[in-house]
């Protein structure tokens, strides 16, 4: 009776992670039959469709139950490979066979390995044409007899016999990573390195060839956890999985996704994937969302907000110490003015004078004041802007300045004391009477 192998299909993203596309069954019966395999199941919209394109075919896996009488030869080919767009009909456009195309297959009796030794794989010699992509032959071999207490010989359940032609590849490239500062000092290592990195139940070894100040979601640990931060190694997804399917291994699905969104669509995005039926909103995180709670969180708004203040108040007390000082400075210096009124000094000559020497005094303090300030901001923000658990955020505060807002607040510092200075200037008084004044008479 001729046996209806189950066919799976393994589709490789372009992040290196593989899929299994369960195809159904091909009855062994020499008819040519349309496979479909359909890729990025479930999503909608092209953006989800295209998040994780291209995709690649990176196996073919037969799943075949042995006959108990007597063994068969089987032959499985592809004739033609065809892309459909989704939600379309028709024949589709053919997908053109890179060069070089190239198989290798493995044969898999399932029995159990002799005292607990590798599985018993037998090489198979797929072969490729221009016209064909793939043809490999192989043999079905019989299930194995039983033998019951009456020492007759019975057929016994097939253990199955697994197929993989898998596309030959070349050996994946030396994996590097880069590391946190303090991941080098936890680790004593250094760049150029060459660690032992554990991938699930897998070690691979990684060079680091560089270093990162910080990777999200992997900062400090909450309080009151003594194990500390060890800190964080990143290495590119797709290595890591070509280094493990180059070992035979299986990778690790991906726990989690960091996606990249055009400006302003953050919010859109994040509603669309908490809205699909299989996904938990819960594990959706916005960067703009947790920016926000993080800006309006009372731990952290209060410091702001007293910090605001302080700004504020520190305007204001400049611009009154600007103005005292130069009521001061022009009072002291009466009797002089005056003196120069009465050899005949000109009016707008001296208010120019006093002008200039205010504006001198004013610009000085202008140019020291925001350098110091900015730099006092940028060295305390940071150290009073706390998380709900009292930890240090990240992404570090990204403490700015803006330009115009610190143009208006310096404006209206200096527009205090220039008033007063110029009203001073201006004033018209009796030089007879400042002289009699000054000299006591």
């Amino acid at each position: 009776e001729p046996l209806a192998p189950r066919l799976t299909v393994v589709v490789e993203d372009r992040f290196g992670t593989r899929h299994l596309v369960h195809a159904g069954e091909l009855p062994a019966d020499g008819r040519a039959r349309d496979i479909e395999v359909p890729l990025a199941a479930g999503q909608e919209g092209a953006n989800s469709r295209d998040a994780a394109a291209p995709y690649t075919v990176a196996e073919l896996r037969l799943q075949v139950e042995q006959p108990f009488e007597r063994g068969q030869e089987h032959e499985l080919t592809v004739e033609r490979i065809r892309a459909v767009p989704a939600g379309e009909d028709g024949a589709g456009a053919p997908v053109e066979l890179p060069d070089g195309l190239a198989w290798e297959g493995l044969r898999d009796t399932g029995e159990e390995p002799l005292e607990g030794g590798p599985p018993q794989l037998t090489p198979l010699d797929p072969a490729t044409t221009a016209r064909t992509p793939l043809r490999v032959t192989y043999r079905t071999g019989v299930a194995p007899a039983t033998e019951d207490s009456l020492h007759r010989f019975e057929p016994g359940a097939s253990p199955g016999l697994g197929i993989t032609v898998g596309v030959k590849r070349p050996a994946p490239p030396k994996l590097t990573a880069v590391a946190t500062p303090r991941f080098l000092a936890s680790s004593g290592a250094k760049t150029g390195s060459v660690i032992d990195v554990p991938v699930g139940a897998e070690t691979l070894s990684a060079e680091i060839t560089g270093t990162v100040e910080a990777v999200p979601t992997t900062g400090d640990r909450a309080p009151g956890d003594t194990t500390g931060d060890g800190g964080a190694l990143l290495l590119d997804l797709a290595a890591v999985n070509a280094a493990l399917h180059e070992t035979g291994a299986t990778a690790p699905v991906p726990g989690e996704w960091w996606l990249r969104t055009a400006p302003g669509d953050a919010a859109r995005t994040a509603a669309a994937l908490a809205a699909r039926p299989d996904t938990d909103p819960e594990q959706i995180t916005d960067r703009q969302a947790i920016g926000e709670r993080l800006r309006d969180d009372p731990l952290g708004a209060g410091p702001q907000a007293a910090l605001l203040a302080v700004a504020v108040v520190a305007a204001a007390l400049a611009a009154v110490g600007f103005a005292v000082s130069a009521a001061g400075s022009l009072r002291e210096r009466g009797a002089e003015l005056s003196v120069l009124r009465a050899l005949g000094a000109p009016r707008r000559q001296l208010a120019r004078l006093i002008a200039i020497e205010q504006a001198v005094l004013i610009g000085i303090a202008l140019l020291v004041g925001p350098l110091l300030g900015a730099l006092l901001a940028r060295a305390v923000v940071p150290l009073v802007v706390l998380t709900g658990e009292a930890a240090r955020p990240l992404p570090d505060v990204l403490v700015e300045l803006p330009a115009g807002q610190v143009a208006a607040l310096l404006a209206g510092v200096v527009a205090v004391p220039l008033l007063i200075v110029a009203a001073l200037a201006l004033r018209r008084g009796d030089p007879t009477v400042t002289l009699r004044h000054e000299g006591g008479r």
